[in-house]
């Protein structure tokens, strides 16, 4: 249960950290278009979330499988996990169609369609939660993860169905996307080569050299695959398994796990993806460091001295022979140094 619980706050950290970064990249900078990343978004909402209330149910008192706050975690652990895997999947098909398909890309993409989109993924993921309530099957404690999930032990038909809904075909259909833009990309970058020669420069249209300039592109499409099919494979794969043998006591802890290794895996991929959430990284980061050296330009000017607002003029005691004289002298704030100065303070 430790071992858990600690695995769940660094996977939930990194989520939490990653998401946050491209969602402020996302909207706040004017280079990333907000319409066009409602998917995006999506997911980081849904991650973040999953992070967050996996962290939160490991610490609530839950032991028995009747209780209301079994059933209410457990369906909304559900409801985050479906809602990020088919988000990932309307992700694929959404890039697929803007690189490989523009003329139904642009018929596609209307904001009315998108919302219905979105809001279909909620409810589509919410009718597969509410299952466990309505019969289909049922929502337990299990001790081993100290979460309430799925029984697997009840009904094969909902195990077998839940699986090939948000593992099986949003793994085939992210693989044919993918692969379909990764051909593209090989294809623009021969295109790319031959545009290289004088005389066939002016026949190159600048519309091809978004493909050339996306040097991450394969290497993070083959990771997306890659992250989704590890982790959602090996989860549906135990739930299937679960249904005929009694699975082994790391199993449970293991699915767990996999579902925020894939919520921080999202997070780290598809900000790579997009050079525009990586330009506005790069830009964040630059900002910060101008800042710093700026204020450290500004301490040496200084000398590291910050004095009080009178520091034009100070009144300092004289020395007589017989006695102290308390009558005040003007001393010009030139004509010391700074072992000198009583009224000043040395930034550490």
């Amino acid at each position: 249960m430790i071992a858990v619980l600690v695995i769940t706050g660094v996977l939930s950290s990194v989520t939490l950290l990653g998401h946050g970064l491209m969602l402020g990249a996302v909207i706040r900078s004017r280079f990333v278009k907000l319409n066009a990343n409602v998917f995006l978004i999506n997911i980081a909402i849904a991650d973040c979330l999953i992070a967050l209330c996996t962290f939160v149910f490991l610490l609530l008192p839950i032991t028995t499988d009747s209780s209301p706050l079994c059933i209410i975690s457990a369906m909304v652990l559900l409801v985050l996990s479906g809602v990020s895997g088919i988000s990932v999947l309307f992700l694929a098909i959404e890039r697929y169609l803007r690189v490989c398909r523009r003329k139904w890309y642009r018929q596609v993409r209307k904001k009315v369609l998108i919302l219905a989109v979105l809001i279909g993924i909620w409810v589509h993921s919410g009718v597969w939660a509410a299952q466990g309530v309505t019969g289909w099957t049922e929502l337990h404690y299990a001790e081993r993860t100290g979460l309430c999930l799925i029984n697997p032990r009840v009904s094969i038909s909902y195990d077998v169905t839940i699986t090939f809904v948000f593992v099986i075909l949003p793994a085939i259909v992210l693989m044919f996307c993918y692969t379909s833009i990764i051909v593209a990309a090989d294809r623009s970058r021969r295109t790319m080569e031959k545009c290289e020669s004088p005389r066939m420069k002016r026949f190159c249209s600048p519309a091809k050299m978004t493909y050339h300039k996306e040097r991450w592109l394969k290497s993070t499409l083959v990771a997306a695959i890659l992250l989704f099919v590890t982790c959602y494979g090996c989860v549906g794969g135990i739930l299937l398994a679960s249904y005929f043998i009694e699975p082994p006591y790391i199993l449970q802890p293991l699915s767990v796990c996999l579902i925020l290794t894939t919520s921080a895996g999202n997070a780290i991929i598809y900000s790579a993806m997009n050079h525009n959430v990586r330009r506005c990284y790069s830009r964040v980061f630059a900002t910060l460091r101008k800042a710093t050296v700026r204020e450290e330009h500004q301490n040496d000017a200084t000398g590291g001295i910050l004095c009080e607002k009178n520091s034009k003029s100070s009144k300092s005691p004289t020395i007589s022979q017989d006695k102290f004289s308390m009558e005040p002298v003007d001393i010009p704030s030139t004509s010391y140094t700074r072992s000198e100065l009583p009224n000043c303070v040395a930034i550490h």
